[in-house]
């Protein structure tokens, strides 16, 4: 094992040494994921390779095939380095013509009120963390990240937080459920007894030994569709080890494979004083085959998988057939519901009506049996009519009710407890619009969101969360509505590293037939926002 590893390492750095250029993932916010959609005339030297313009639908995508000159760098004129720093470069940079090396600081600090809340909390987020990118030539690359965080959350997201916790038993023998996790970022720790306290860490290496294959070895988060949501794989969970393979076989066709390892919030087993047992372990694999027949057209087949490995006191080797990268051939085999694994499969399309107005879809079923399939329809916009820098998209989502379950809970479409596909889990339907204009680093967002869904006034529960413990209410679920604005006013000084002051208002209104909750949040503060988190439900 310690021989293969030093020879990946001994071609990476080979290969690596031959090419003066730049490799590296554009950040998964939607600043910068946007951007990527934006089409660039064939004559643009920055964006020449690609061939032909592909929407993309697989994130995160490569800098040196979506970056854009004009949408994110500035030519500096500034004379002094605190001006260069705060709004045209990384915080350090160095390049030559062999290697490359990026570090930005990481922060959000910002308060706010809420003002239907009864206690006059102060809810606060205070991040720091730092991010490093670099590489040698335009064969290899290598990313970290490393975030620390104290956050208190409005009520209701700290309701979704918790929901989220791990699980295990206490010293009766009991399974409770503690903790929490946050969307797109981790575990939480309890802080001043109603806030959290969390900390994630990314990172990995990137390496293109050919011009149109790609090999990524980390634990980036990963997003697959052309919209807001996904149905397939969101960035809403927490980040997770992984090996991801892309190639483009011909201009027409193109591939990607993922093998990750995830885990589900259960403890097997009691901690003992000053340990912790451990979680049970499960895998995941994902093919995504995309056949592009022009510039106009992309379809794109999805399947994707948590496979059983057991549990932590019993672990086993995953099945062989987890490592088949061709798709369809494993459910028809085992089916989508079995014993051994649970797998989501689907159809994407994007029509690409203009240049700057993209149709997409996504349709996706879970089970063979019973076909009821969840429903993806949207349209974006990218500068429309050559205005710079506007970005619009709307969006429809439908989800059935028993969608990402299974079973066994220890196979339910989830990782770290969190769901793998859209955010709030099934049995929904959603309406969603965002607006973003920036004119001279002045920035103005818009969103809004419509759910369709239950409640269920025993267990406080919106929608089918789809958790590895199930609860069995004995009072019957109420239809509901959930109703989310928010709009953001920002005043963005770096386009590297999305450094930005801001100020934001949000409105939600949950209400059901027993049960009314309204939230009107008022928030202030800096951030270099480079992750997505999801409390829009």
């Amino acid at each position: 094992m310690m021989k293969k590893a030093l020879t990946l390492i001994w071609l990476c750095v080979f290969f690596a040494f031959n090419s003066p250029a730049q490799l590296r993932y554009l950040p998964m916010e939607h600043y910068f994921k946007d951007r990527s959609f934006v089409f660039h005339s064939p004559g643009d030297l920055v964006v020449a390779a690609r061939r032909p313009y592909r929407v993309p639908s697989f994130f995160p995508v490569l800098e040196n095939e979506y970056y854009t000159t004009s949408q994110i760098d500035t030519n500096s004129q500034r004379s002094s380095w605190f001006g260069r720093k705060v709004f045209d470069e990384h915080f350090f940079q160095y390049q030559n013509n062999e290697y490359f090396i990026t570090i930005d600081p990481i922060l959000n600090l910002s308060l706010g009120r809420d003002l239907n809340d009864t206690e006059n909390k102060n809810f606060f987020q205070n991040t720091r963390g730092v991010r490093v990118t670099g590489g040698i030539g335009d064969y290899f690359g290598f990313y970290s990240t490393i975030i620390e965080n104290q956050a208190r959350f409005v009520d209701y997201q700290s309701d979704q937080i918790k929901l989220r916790g791990d699980y295990g038993p206490n010293s009766a023998g009991n399974i409770v459920r503690r903790n929490g996790f946050v969307s797109g970022a981790s575990r939480t720790k309890s802080f001043k007894g109603d806030a959290f306290d969390y900390a994630f860490v990314t990172g990995g290496m990137i390496l293109k030994p050919l011009k149109d294959f790609t090999i990524s070895v980390g634990n980036s988060p990963l997003f697959v569709g052309a919209g807001y949501r996904s149905l397939f794989l969101s960035d809403n969970s927490s980040v997770a080890p992984h090996l991801r393979v892309s190639w483009r076989m011909s201009p027409m066709w193109s591939t990607e494979v993922v093998y990750a390892q995830h885990l589900n919030m259960i403890r097997s087993a009691i901690s003992n004083p000053g340990t912790e047992s451990l979680f049970d372990r499960k895998g995941f694999a994902l093919t995504y085959l995309t056949f592009q027949p022009n510039q106009k057209i992309q379809i794109s087949l999805f399947e994707g998988g948590t496979w059983s490995r057991g549990t932590a006191n019993e672990l086993k080797r995953v099945d062989r057939l987890f490592f088949n990268p061709f798709p369809l051939i494993n459910p028809l085999i085992l089916g989508m519901r079995n014993q051994r694994s649970n797998m989501v499969l689907g159809l994407q399309g994007v029509w690409s009506v203009w240049n700057w107005m993209h149709i997409y879809t996504q349709i996706a079923i879970d089970d063979f049996e019973i076909i009821q399939p969840a429903l993806q329809l949207g349209a974006r916009f990218s500068e429309p009519f050559k205005i710079s820098n506007l970005h619009a998209l709307v969006e429809f989502n439908h989800v059935p009710e028993t969608f990402y379950s299974h079973n066994n809970k220890r196979l339910t479409y989830t990782h770290n407890n969190m769901l793998l596909g859209h955010p709030m889990g099934a049995g929904l339907q959603e309406i969603l619009g965002r607006l973003n204009y920036e004119y001279k680093r002045f920035g103005l967002s818009i969103s809004g969101n419509l759910i369709f869904t239950s409640y269920n006034p025993q267990t406080k529960i919106y929608g089918t969360p789809v958790l590895v413990v199930q609860y069995y209410p004995s009072t019957p679920n109420e239809n509901a509505i959930i109703a989310v604005g928010q709009v953001d006013f920002l005043y963005r000084f770096n386009r590297k590293n999305n450094l930005q002051i801001f100020a934001s208002a949000l409105y939600r209104q949950a209400r059901s037939t027993s049960h009314l909750n309204e939230t009107l949040f008022f928030n202030i503060g800096i951030r270099t926002p480079l992750f997505n988190q999801y409390f829009d439900f």
